[in-house]
């Protein structure tokens, strides 16, 4: 609106100086007149000659400017979004092909155990700064540990798997030995500015010995620092921190929680979902309030108080639904930082009870259950070898890890056609192109299953020979037919009814190979 009425001002002025200067060009004057630098120093009102030419034509140009950046800035926010689109689907990528790696050993991504930084209980004590430096600058030092946490041993309150590498981290318990710490940023890019967080949180840590390790948003995560400042990470940065947070509910369900309450505490986005997960129990059958498991610690900082904050904020979230959370944090007046973070995040949260419900189903298809791969398996000769046998009479057979493998087709093609059918219904060019990826994946599998029964199974190991009569080895033989049916099936269709007749198909050929006393098990020694 100023500038607007700069621009019309200015615009009215230069007519005015065309009224006064055009009848002056008429005037007859001498020629010693134009041999002056002085004669024209301020012919007309508020208008400067000479040197002040220089900086009224680059300011004019400035002024301009800036009047059509900002009367276009819907425009330019809009084009900018567009480039911006560009390095968010690089990092898409990046994460699709971390999540495919399958480098157990080496905690590559895994959304049944997804890896976070923690700082270690003595890095946080004997901090000298006045608040907790980024999580950049802390793992260029090496003062954080990188631990997958799998989500199987976290929601059954169970002791790390043991087939994690590293012996300081097997045997944690998520609910006793690691701290999650729930806080608002004070400042873009700053979110503890006089240092009252961190000894918020060294008063915990010494009231509490059993804690070993602390997350930290700002020092746990690769965030964007410096306020408003150009984002100078890297795609392997960006990806890991989407990857993060689209996990970080399940940590804040699952672990100790201190939360630092003040007095805007309770009108932020992220505050109030991390309060609300701390304050629910997570069961077979979805959620509950913790009303005999207290896994949250409030300490109040700043200008917030025990009677009206503390008791407020547990009234306000503790024995709301997924769904009723879900609508008061819709509410405008819940504010958030970046608007994409509310939006990516609500319908994580509107489905809480459901993911809930089905990893106890399906045991978060804990990864410790996978086979450890050895370096010929990293290198991706493993598969070859293991998928088309020698078919020679070598006599070495591995008929668990056939059947495994099977399993583990079937679980994959599952989650394909859960990914396919939430990325069709978004509607986007990149969701589009996701779900293209998944189908493929899902063929891939499919194709896998009928290779490993036609190849290995039927080929080599289903011999008449080993069964006590024609009924028992034609039994057989319908097995294996029927499961590879089924998985051609899956990649005809998106419903997953189909990977449950998969998933049978799978269970009564494995029992052939897994049983003892059945025609195909190995025999005891």
């Amino acid at each position: 609106m100023v500038l607007g009425l700069a621009q019309l001002a200015w615009a009215f002025y230069s007519f005015m100086r065309l009224l006064l200067n055009v009848p002056m060009l008429r005037l007859p004057r001498p020629s010693a007149y134009f041999d002056r630098t002085d004669s024209m120093a301020r012919e007309l009102p508020l208008y400067f000659y000479g040197t002040f030419t220089f900086y009224d034509f680059w300011g004019s140009i400035f002024v301009h400017v800036l009047i059509a950046v900002l009367l276009n800035f819907d425009f330019l926010k809009k084009y900018a979004s567009a480039i911006g689109a560009g390095g968010q689907k690089a990092v898409d990528e990046l994460k699709d092909e971390m999540r495919q790696s399958k480098q157990w050993e080496r905690a590559e991504w895994s959304d049944e155990a997804p890896y976070f930084y923690f700082l270690p209980r003595q890095v946080v004590l004997d901090c000298k700064t006045r608040s907790l430096p980024p999580m950049q600058a802390l793992r260029d030092v090496g003062h954080l540990e990188k631990i997958p946490i799998p989500l199987s041993d976290a929601f059954n309150g169970k002791a790390f798997s043991a087939s994690i590498d590293k012996k300081e981290i097997r045997g944690i318990l998520i609910n006793k030995d690691i701290l999650f710490v729930s806080h608002r940023w004070e400042e873009p890019g700053r979110p503890d500015v006089d240092g009252v967080q961190l000894e918020a949180i060294k008063e915990y840590l010494q009231e509490h010995d059993e804690i070993r390790w602390v997350w930290f948003d700002y020092s746990s995560m690769p965030q964007k620092t410096g306020g408003f400042a150009l984002d100078t990470r890297t795609l392997k940065e960006k990806a890991e921190f989407q990857l993060m947070l689209s996990a970080i509910a399940d940590l804040y369900l699952t672990a100790q929680v201190l939360i630092l309450l003040d007095g805007s505490y309770a009108s932020r986005f992220w505050t109030l979902t991390e309060a609300w997960c701390s304050m629910q129990t997570a069961t077979a059958e979805g959620l509950k309030p913790a009303t005999e498991e207290r896994r949250y610690t409030i300490k109040c900082i700043h200008t917030a108080d025990e009677k009206h904050d503390v008791e407020g904020l547990v009234e306000k979230v503790s024995k709301k639904t997924p769904k009723q959370i879900f609508d008061h944090l819709s509410k405008p007046d819940v504010n958030v930082t970046n608007a994409k973070d509310k939006q990516d995040m609500l319908p994580v949260i509107q489905k809480t009870d459901e993911h809930v419900i089905e990893g106890f189903k399906n045991g978060f298809k804990d990864f410790k259950e996978k086979p450890r791969q050895s370096t010929q398996q990293r290198s991706g000769l493993a598969p070859i070898a293991c998928r088309n046998h020698c078919q020679v009479p070598c006599g070495i057979f591995d008929d668990p890890q056939r059947v495994a493998a099977l399993k583990e087709d079937a679980a994959t093609i599952r989650k394909a056609m859960v990914q396919v059918n939430d990325l069709v219904k978004q509607g986007t060019p990149l969701s589009v192109n996701q779900a293209t990826r998944w189908i493929m994946t899902k063929e891939d599998h499919a194709k896998s299953i009928i290779t490993t029964v036609a190849d290995y199974m039927l080929a080599q190991r289903v011999k008449k020979e080993l069964f006590k009569d024609d009924a028992e080895y034609r039994e057989a033989l319908v097995a294996h037919h029927l499961l590879m049916q089924a998985a051609m099936k899956t990649k005809q269709v998106v419903d997953v009814a189909a990977c449950d007749v998969l998933d049978h198909a799978i269970a009564d050929v494995g029992v052939m190979y897994t049983v003892p006393g059945k025609p195909l098990a190995p025999k005891p020694k």
